[in-house]
């Protein structure tokens, strides 16, 4: 009898024990659920945070007003206590906080490496971050920035308190000793919470944490806490998504207290037994009582687990594979909109609730599930209370037999992350019609549209400022009837001029949250009241300049006071209405600047061609009245050196010979005067021609003009480029002339053309081996009648180079030299005359 009491209180022992750890291991698991499906939803709505202000900055760069877009509530702040934008040379440009984000982006910049270094939209979850600054622990939150060719433009990153994501543990009673812990792949503590312990930042790399987890996708195991050593029952999950870990562990000195509890009394019991077996009785129904407290905290457990999914919002259910059976838990049944107490469903009833057109997405669920140890997820619409609402479930497969199988998930209302992405999409759409100068009515249309979508039951109203700013003069009107937006047309702009008028003389938004009631809309209350209208907001539309250019009005059947979602909808359908009046302005600005500009030009031409006509004059002027006494000194000077030489001395035969070379360099300047002054009035005609073969020609006549030197010329092959052929031959003839002229003195005179590219550009270069210049009086190379030469040494009038660089302008190219006294000269010029081409054909077209 002794043994069969010690063989029963040890069996009773184990049993007990078996039993608690799979209670364990089963809250555990479920609130690992809960607290994957809680961290989920977190970085979603921080993420959306990020996204818009990534695409504000992808667009408008760094005149994002962080300021405004808080004031206005189009950035809510919540879980992120800091936002900023990185730029590409890794500075802050934008910041909530520009001291603490200074000390947060010390350490952000091998995350923003990663960025800049690998293209992609993904969210990068960085290591915990302790501020100098704020004493605290911070995780940062970084998305990659991209200018519009998609190269790197910078990150921009949102700073969240840890601590949020472990306040899980204060939600639901798990004792004292529990952890809620969330680790990234790489091992680094993300959060943590134990009693009163918020630790981070600690490498479990080396724990079994770590190690299940490179091996499947979610499970328990008991183990000591790498971190504070404490036994725990753990359950965990991979939040793949992310690159996160979310565990739970309940301390098996908690877990385990009953049930330790109870063994003891096993024990003693036994003992009594074999000492006392009179006892025995008593010592079976105080156990049986004790199995009675069991089962009452096992249901007060489930009520700990139900109470956490109802504040996380998130339910878990199960199906049985063979009978198709599947049962879930209070929070799933008030999700789908069952009955309260149902909590039991087939298949097929489950099946009926869902879109029809969405039923092949839960099966494939179901499917993929049961054919494979990962878990899946998957999304879809259900009819919830004649409404349409969106699911997100996950499923994975569990064994409950030889060879049998079930399946347990999770499944969560994402209907308003889902309608938000459909109010972000949206606004992308009208975005891109204004930026693409759709029609006025067609983006206004849709905008009321949008905005009646978001605020259910109401019906919106924009009104526009006329040009004197005194009236509101109906601009679109969806929803409401001909007859009223007609009234209400050409209501003026003043404070008792109900709730539009009086927004738009105030600047600042009027609620009306009863009409029939409210003495600042006496004026309009039988309008409204003939309408069934109750309720009004109005809220103006202010440019960037701070004018008000009209109002949003909407209206209920109802008394209604708009919600904190329903006035920030109505500010961004403000902010977008300015955007594109703003734009349209600034179109008619352009415009008109436009016309002014043309004007200008006609006037400037009609003004250049008088000038070109004067020149014309003063060239017929100069050729006409300078040439005649020219030639008259000229002439009777030779007359009196032919006919009268005889009697004239050496020293007066001089003289005169010198009038007459005078004279004669006098005509030659007059021609060279005129010719300066007909480059820049000579028409452009540009084609395909080949400077090489024009320089060979140039050089062939140099040659054949004085055959008794000797001159190498080195021309490139081919150098083929546009440009005007008489004028581009006028340019190579002056400088290689005078390379021809300035290596007269040397015995082996050498003469080069050719072309290098440049930064992208063709360079030519006429370069000698002449006697080359001072490049000291340089900037004295291009004037007119500038000579860095005495005449006797080597003669010229100094217009040639002048005469060069107006041509190489007209082809909108540059000329420069470059020399050493002695050693020879090049210059050096470019073409640009594709670019010159067009304006000047539309000039001569005019």
């Amino acid at each position: 009898m002794v043994l069969i009491a010690w063989s029963l209180a040890g069996w009773r022992v184990a049993a007990e024990r078996d039993l608690e750890l799979e209670r364990l291991r089963k809250e555990s698991s479920n609130l690992v659920r809960a607290y994957e499906e809680q961290v989920v939803r977190s970085l979603q709505a921080i993420d959306q945070t990020m996204l818009f202000l990534k695409s504000e900055y992808e667009q408008r760069g760094a005149a994002l007003d962080f300021s405004r877009y808080l004031r206005e509530g189009r950035v809510m702040q919540g879980i992120a206590h800091l936002l900023m934008v990185i730029d590409e040379q890794d500075q802050v440009v934008l910041a909530t906080s520009p001291l603490q984000a200074l000390d947060v982006a010390r350490h952000e910049y091998e995350y923003i490496g990663d960025h800049a270094t690998r293209r992609g939209n993904e969210l990068l979850i960085g290591r915990p971050v302790f501020g100098r600054v704020s004493n605290q622990w911070r995780l940062p939150l970084s998305r990659r920035l991209e200018h519009a060719d998609g190269s790197y433009a910078g990150v921009v990153v949102a700073s969240v308190d840890p601590a949020y994501f472990s306040d899980f543990h204060g939600q639901v009673d798990i004792g004292r000793l529990a952890a809620i812990e969330l680790v990234g792949r790489d091992g680094i503590v993300r959060a943590r919470r134990s009693g009163q312990d918020n630790a981070v930042g600690q490498d479990l790399s080396d724990s079994l944490l770590l190690a299940q987890a490179t091996q499947r996708m979610g499970g328990h195991f008991e183990a000591s806490s790498a971190v504070d050593g404490t036994p725990r029952v753990n359950s965990f999950r991979v939040i793949s998504d992310y690159g996160l870990i979310a565990a739970v562990g309940i301390a098996l000195e908690e877990g385990l207290a009953q049930s330790q509890t109870r063994a003891a009394g096993y024990l003693w019991g036994a003992a009594g037994f074999s000492l006392f077996i009179l006892l025995f009785g008593f010592a079976l129904n105080a156990s049986l009582r004790r199995a009675q407290r069991a089962h009452h905290d096992l249901r007060q457990s489930q009520k700990s687990l139900a109470e956490a999914q109802r504040i996380a919002k998130i339910g878990n259910w199960e199906l049985d594979l063979t009978r198709m059976i599947g049962h879930f838990s209070p929070e799933t049944g008030r999700i789908l909109g069952l009955p309260e107490g149902t909590q039991e469903l087939s298949l097929r009833e489950g099946l009926h609730f869902n879109i029809e057109e969405d039923r092949p997405l839960v099966m494939r669920l179901l499917e993929k599930a049961a054919d494979s140890d990962a878990p899946s997820t998957a999304e879809w619409r259900i009819r919830h209370q004649d409404e349409v609402r969106w699911l997100a479930a996950t499923a994975e497969r569990f064994a409950i037999g030889q060879g049998r199988y079930a399946l347990r998930g999770t499944v969560m209302d994402i209907t308003p992350r889902k309608r938000q992405e459909q109010a972000a999409e949206r606004e992308r759409g009208i975005l891109h019609q204004i930026a693409s100068g759709a029609p006025r009515a067609g983006v206004f249309t849709e905008l009321c549209t949008h905005l009646e979508q978001q605020c259910l039951g109401a019906r919106v109203s924009l009104l526009l400022l006329n040009e004197t700013g005194t009236a509101l003069r109906h601009t679109a009107a969806p929803s409401l009837p001909e007859e009223f937006t007609s009234a209400i047309d050409g209501m003026p702009v003043r404070e008792d001029s109900g709730p539009c008028g009086a927004a738009a003389a105030s600047s600042l938004r009027v609620v009306i949250e009863d009409m029939y009631s409210d003495p600042r809309v006496e004026r309009y209350r039988g309008l409204a009241e003939s309408f069934g209208l109750r309720a009004c907001t109005s809220t103006p539309i202010i440019a960037g300049t701070g004018q008000v250019l009209g109002t949003f009005a909407l209206y209920w059947r109802e008394v209604h006071a708009p919600s904190e979602a329903e006035t920030e909808a109505v500010q961004k359908a403000a902010y977008l209405a300015s955007i594109y009046l703003d734009r349209e302005r600034s179109e008619q600005e352009v415009h008109q600047l436009n016309t002014e500009l043309e004007e200008r030009v006609a006037s400037r031409t009609a003004e250049l061609q008088a000038v070109n006509r004067e020149l014309e004059a003063f060239s017929y002027s100069v050729s006409h009245d300078l040439r005649a006494p020219l030639r008259a000194i000229d002439g009777f000077s030779a007359i009196l050196l032919q006919s009268h030489a005889e009697q004239l001395d050496e020293p007066s035969r001089n003289l005169l010979a010198r009038i007459v070379a005078a004279a004669q360099r006098m005509g030659r300047l007059i021609d060279d005067m005129l010719a300066l002054a007909r480059v820049n009035r000579s028409p452009l005609h540009f084609e395909h021609l080949d400077l090489a073969a024009l320089a060979r020609t140039v050089a062939e006549e140099l040659a054949h003009s004085q055959p008794e030197r000797q001159v190498e010329f080195a021309i490139a092959e081919s150098l083929p480029d546009v440009a005007d052929p008489n004028l581009i031959r006028v340019v190579l003839e002056n400088l290689l002339g005078n390379a021809w002229k300035f290596t007269r003195t040397r015995n082996a005179a050498r003469i080069e053309f050719s072309m290098a590219m440049a930064a992208g550009e063709r360079v030519y270069c006429v370069r000698d081996n002449g006697v080359g210049f001072d490049m000291v009086y340089a900037d004295k190379l291009f004037g007119p009648f500038q000579r860095l030469h005495r005449p006797e040494e080597f003669p010229g009038t100094g217009i040639g180079l002048a005469t060069v660089q107006r041509l190489i302008h007209r082809h909108r190219g540059r000329i420069w030299a470059e020399s050493r006294q002695g050693h020879g000269a090049a210059f050096y010029f470019t073409l640009d005359a594709r670019s010159a081409a067009t304006p000047l054909k539309r000039a001569a077209n005019a």
